[in-house]
């Protein structure tokens, strides 16, 4: 290990780990930097390198959490999780090495939204709330609580890009062991403020559901672009764009106070084309007790979408997670008049939705024609056959007339 060093600065060009080449600083925190770098092993693909600052080498509790993030990210390998790469404690630097992710925090995305007052679309609520508790969701199935949920940890694509949703910073996530809580979370404040949950508050044990609570203040910020727990001059959830200036509305202590003890706030008092259904999921997810909350955030995101969009129970949204069984009655082609059979098609997921209440259930289906024998003439138009004694009156009608034709022919030749 190279020795310490308190003064140390990073420049660009220094190589880590003899693999990758610091190109730019992407951020800076108390504790390390984030670099933008090439990997020499893998093609200089672009890739982030965290660093933790030498004189927290010598911190056996800050290493402890740095080593930790590292062995978490390495065991979440989600889509919606950013991607470990490499990382090592014991050689010149610390350092982990992750995907680089092209794109901005949610805090950025919807800052202009705020600023504008332009409401994000209820769609494309509904698909972040899918992908972001995906992610979640298998990082609690692998025992794994984030604590540390907030916008600022949340990056999505940028305007024009393939859309997609990327949990970071897992630095002091917690590993469950089975059922049992981890003792150290026990008596401990982590996480930031404004997302943080009662039990934390109250250094309780905790569960999967704090990353529940968490996810419920981050929803209710982007339904209203105002933040959940901190408040202005009148009394308002603050506006999501504009700096929080800690004072009588926003103390530390007022802020706990409002999570732990008084009533949860309501998005439609802020958006008024939001449902009492909202506030009632929103309510269940940061309720104060958390026995009280959703069970799993796959279950918060089907209550959230169905209450935004107004479906009914079993109704999906298009573009959501479940089966779509949707019919069509066979019909003809009307050019080629050939005979088609239809089969259902299975519902594939994909970007956020554009329209918000698709038509009711009647459903996709894939049309595939049936193949006939070439130059095949089109079939006339069947008809009903006429009943038996019609046959015999129409025999007879034609007989008389032959033979009247018959008799007049004959004249006609005298």
């Amino acid at each position: 290990m190279r020795p310490f060093m308190a003064d140390r600065q990073i420049v660009r060009g220094e190589v880590i780990g003899d693999r990758f080449v610091l190109e730019s600083p992407l951020g800076k925190g108390a504790f390390g930097a984030v670099w933008k770098a090439t990997d020499r092993q893998n093609g200089d693909a672009t890739v982030a390198v965290k660093l933790l600052f030498d004189k927290y080498r010598q911190d056996k509790k800050m290493m402890g959490r740095f080593l930790q993030e590292a062995k978490i990210l390495a065991r979440l390998q989600h889509p919606g999780i950013a991607r470990s790469i490499a990382w090592d404690a014991e050689g010149t630097d610390a350092y982990l090495a992750m995907e680089y992710i092209e794109g901005e925090t949610l805090d950025q995305k919807f800052e202009g939204n705020s600023r504008d007052n332009s409401p994000i679309p209820k769609e494309g609520i509904a698909w972040i709330c899918d992908q972001l508790c995906a992610a979640i969701s298998h990082a609690h199935h692998e025992n794994v609580v984030h604590r540390d949920l907030k916008p600022r940890n949340v990056m999505v694509n940028k305007r024009g890009a393939r859309p997609f949703v990327k949990v970071l910073d897992f630095g002091i996530a917690k590993i469950l062991v089975g059922s049992e809580i981890d003792p150290t979370t026990v008596g401990r404040v982590l996480g930031s403020v404004l997302y943080i949950s009662p039990e934390q508050i109250f250094g309780k044990p905790i569960d999967h559901r704090a990353d529940i609570f968490s996810l419920g203040s981050i929803l209710f910020e982007l339904i209203t672009l105002r933040r959940t727990w901190a408040r202005d001059d009148n009394g308002r959830p603050h506006p999501f764009h504009k700096p929080i200036t800690v004072g009588e509305h926003n103390s530390h202590v007022a802020v706990l106070r409002r999570i732990s003890r008084e009533a949860r706030p309501k998005a439609s008092a802020e958006r008024p084309d939001v449902s009492p259904a909202v506030d009632a999921v929103l309510a269940k997810a940061m309720a104060i007790k958390a026995e009280d909350r959703y069970g799993s955030a796959e279950e918060f995101a089907k209550a959230l979408r169905n209450a935004l969009l107004d479906l009914a129970p079993g109704e999906v949204s298009e573009g959501g997670s479940e089966d779509q069984t949707l019919t069509v009655p066979p019909v003809q082609s009307p050019v080629l008049r050939k005979p088609i059979e239809v089969r259902p098609m299975p519902a594939a997921p994909g970007p956020p939705p554009a329209e918000v209440n698709p038509p009711a259930p009647v459903a996709v289906a894939q049309v595939v024609p049936v193949s006939p024998s070439p130059h095949v003439p089109e079939a006339p138009p069947s008809v009903q056959p006429p009943e038996a004694g019609n046959n015999r009156l129409a025999y007879l009608l034609f007989a008389v007339a032959a033979v009247l034709m018959a008799v007049g022919a004959y004249l006609g030749l005298r």
